[in-house]
């Protein structure tokens, strides 16, 4: 018995020391069903800490079975290394395999998938920034996305 409750102690651990690098983490949720390209996903970031900081930022996408393409071109713009300046990244999610087997974990037909959009030092990190995500496909209007989310952690 006391076997098998070592590797679950572990896990719980690392769960929680994984917990405490979380600096924000939200999800934005698509109304509508339908993701216009000009629908800008806005997340407003309260930074508290005032030493300079190596932040890493990810984003994560939950899909629908409707969604018609197996890649996500996404551009991420925010001001996370500096206020006054605001920097966009282009990633490029893949969603599903070439079979068409959707990636990341699923249940229910939602499916959520992390992708890393990159490293940062903010030199004076303490206020408010900000992040916007909007997605750069040619479609003006897409289905199957049903939230947007970002995680930043330290």
């Amino acid at each position: 018995m006391l076997k098998n409750a070592v590797p679950l102690l572990i896990l719980m651990l690392a769960t929680v020391a994984c917990a405490d690098n979380v600096v924000y983490h939200s999800y934005r949720y698509v109304a509508g069903k339908e993701w216009d390209r000009d629908n800008a996903l806005t997340f407003d970031v309260q930074i508290t800490d005032s030493v300079p900081m190596r932040y890493h930022l990810y984003v994560q996408i939950r899909n629908r079975m409707d969604y018609p393409y197996r890649n996500l071109l996404l551009l991420v713009s925010h001001n996370l290394q500096d206020s006054s300046v605001v920097v966009t990244d282009t990633v490029r999610c893949t969603l599903a395999d070439e079979t068409g087997r959707w990636e990341g974990d699923g249940l229910g037909g939602l499916f959520q998938i992390d992708f890393n959009v990159n490293e940062y030092v903010a030199h004076y990190p303490a206020g408010v920034r900000t992040v916007k995500v909007v997605h750069g496909m040619e479609d003006q209007t897409l289905v199957g996305i049903n939230d947007v989310g970002i995680r930043i952690e330290k």
